[in-house]
């Protein structure tokens, strides 16, 4: 399992989301055969990077909230919304890129039990 960020980074610790959304528990093998967790995303058009940076072309927007797999982790660019900052980015394999995790509905900095990239 990955570290923890400590609290004094300024991280993510989570917004309220919708009922019912949450951590999907277990691994899901895509199409890809790439294995990934499921999670949910706590925003709608989320825009998934080609590179983890918001500098990076989109290659993506899934509405949302909407279920995704993360297959792993990185730091990448700093992103900061709504008094919140992050640098941890989620691969998203079913949508050819990254999302800052910011965007992923848990309540650390990273989603846990994914791996680094």
């Amino acid at each position: 399992m990955c570290g923890q960020l400590p609290p004094s980074a300024g991280v993510f610790v989570g917004l309220p989301v919708p009922a019912g959304l949450g951590l999907l528990h277990g691994l899901a093998r895509g199409d890809d055969g790439v294995t990934g967790i499921p999670f949910v995303t706590r925003e709608t058009d989320v825009s998934v990077r080609q590179q983890p940076t918001t500098d990076s072309a989109r290659v993506a927007r899934p509405p949302g909230p909407t279920s995704v797999r993360v297959a792993c982790q990185v730091h990448g660019g700093l992103v900061e919304y709504d008094g919140y900052s992050n640098d941890a980015w989620s691969h998203l394999p079913d949508h050819g890129g990254y999302v800052s995790s910011i965007f992923i509905d848990v309540d650390d900095a990273r989603p846990p039990g994914a791996p680094t990239c």
